[in-house]
């Protein structure tokens, strides 16, 4: 099988065993501005995010805008930017593994360089959740 460059105009692309969001991740819209970009965050709130919005069409207005305030998460948001915020996700169990795209990151912003920034994401009316 030869890689496929992680974006959204290539998840069609991507082929099974590796999962693909079953929404289009460009239409969603934030909802959420989560403050840290780390392992913990992408594995289990971001995770679990995009499987609601999954089995739901109505909550697609969820999308997560991440604000970066360490050096480790401006790595993090460049290495995320050329694949338009999508990551892949692996799950293993002592008997299968399970390997997803997630794509509920809308955005990726970093405090260090726009402080500005980060309180207008916090401030948009359709932000309902601000969590750390």
């Amino acid at each position: 099988m030869t890689p496929v460059a992680l974006n959204r105009s290539n998840l069609g692309q991507v082929r099974p065993p590796v999962r693909v969001p079953a929404y289009d991740p460009a239409t969603l819209t934030p909802g959420i501005v989560h403050l840290g970009l780390g392992n913990f965050h992408r594995a289990h709130m971001a995770r679990y995010t995009h499987a609601l919005m999954e089995r739901r069409s109505d909550l697609r207005d969820w999308g997560i805008i991440g604000a970066g305030l360490l050096p480790a998460d401006e790595r993090m948001r460049d290495s995320l930017a050329p694949q338009d915020w999508l990551y892949t996700l692996v799950e293993r169990s002592a008997t299968e593994e399970r390997v997803s795209v997630i794509g509920s990151i809308v955005r990726v912003i970093h405090a260090g360089d726009s402080p500005v920034e980060l309180l207008e994401a916090i401030g948009q009316p359709e932000i309902r959740v601000v969590s750390l």
